[in-house]
């Protein structure tokens, strides 16, 4: 098993740093070709950024959504394309591909957690509740962040203070991390990060 480590998505300035990084059991970096500007290269390797906030990028279009687009082409705000431009720009930093993939609504952590189970829904950051977050965590489907020492659980500007950190663990386990929001995404109902184990 593969569990996610490290990757970061640096969106728009001062907002979240979500991460994404994968290694295998035995310790070995994904991506063993050339660093890519004097980083890490994923060598293409694929993350999926569920409940995204950023724009689906068109690429990543169903056949109904490129008609749709097709015939009615998205009007994106400044701060969106923003956010979509900075993706880009860590894909191609890094040599992956990073898939931002809204919201479902309506669905209910019972369905997202037996979709990820049987590979359905892939997902190694998922953005949402408090309750998604807790019922994740319960279903032994996320990462210890205390584990990823590249995450500085201390920094204010992005985590808020340690009593915001804190709300989202649980007996000493780290199952996800808050976002205070900025200029470009301020505070939502919606305001977890939560990064998955691989299957």
């Amino acid at each position: 098993m593969r569990l996610v480590k490290l990757f970061c998505l640096t969106i728009a300035f001062t907002f979240v740093l979500a991460v994404f990084s994968a290694c295998k059991d035995n310790g070995e970096q994904p991506g063993t070709g050339e660093p890519a500007n004097g980083t890490v290269s994923y060598n293409g390797e694929e993350f999926w950024f569920q409940g995204s906030f950023i724009p689906k990028n068109p690429r990543d279009y169903t056949d109904e959504e490129k008609e749709a687009a097709a015939a009615t082409p998205p009007e994106y705000t400044v701060e969106e394309e923003a956010m979509m431009s900075q993706v880009v720009s860590v894909e191609d930093k890094y040599n992956c591909v990073i898939h931002c993939i809204p919201t479902v609504v309506g669905i209910d952590s019972t369905t997202i957690t037996e979709k990820y189970s049987t590979g359905e829904m892939k997902i190694d950051i998922y953005y949402d509740t408090a309750d998604m977050a807790l019922a994740f965590y319960q279903a032994g489907m996320v990462e210890d962040l205390n584990k990823i020492e590249a995450i500085d659980l201390t920094d204010a500007e992005k985590w808020g203070t340690p009593e915001h950190v804190a709300s989202c663990s649980y007996g000493g386990v780290q199952y996800a991390v808050p976002v205070i929001g900025c200029l470009y995404y301020p505070y939502a109902q919606r305001f977890l990060c939560i990064l998955m184990e691989k299957q």
